[in-house]
């Protein structure tokens, strides 16, 4: 009887090792679902971000541009900061390619 009662006990657990086998299982294979679902979320808002990024940038530019090129504007560039605009403009561009390599 004591020995019938240690394989019944033995079944048991290999019952209990098998089913948390499984759930375990189940579970990694649905935080794997997961993982790629946030990482597809995360990717699409990114790609919004630089969206919204670009559109400001060149609204910004544009008024920019705009309030200093009017006619009527008393915001005028003086002659003098032609070679420091050079300069930065020269910078900027240098900056970029250094970014992108």
């Amino acid at each position: 009887m004591v020995n019938e009662k240690k394989q019944s006990d033995g079944v048991k657990m290999s019952e209990i090792h098998d089913v948390a086998n499984e759930n375990y299982t189940k579970l990694a294979n649905e935080f794997a679902k997961a993982q790629q679902q946030n990482i597809q979320a995360i990717s699409g808002l990114q790609q919004e971000y630089l969206e919204s990024i670009k559109v400001s940038v060149k609204t910004t530019i544009s008024v920019q541009k705009e309030i200093f090129l009017s006619n009527n504007s008393t915001y005028g560039i003086p002659n003098a900061a032609t070679t420091h605009t050079d300069n930065v403009i020269k910078q900027s561009n240098e900056y970029t390619r250094d970014i992108i390599r």
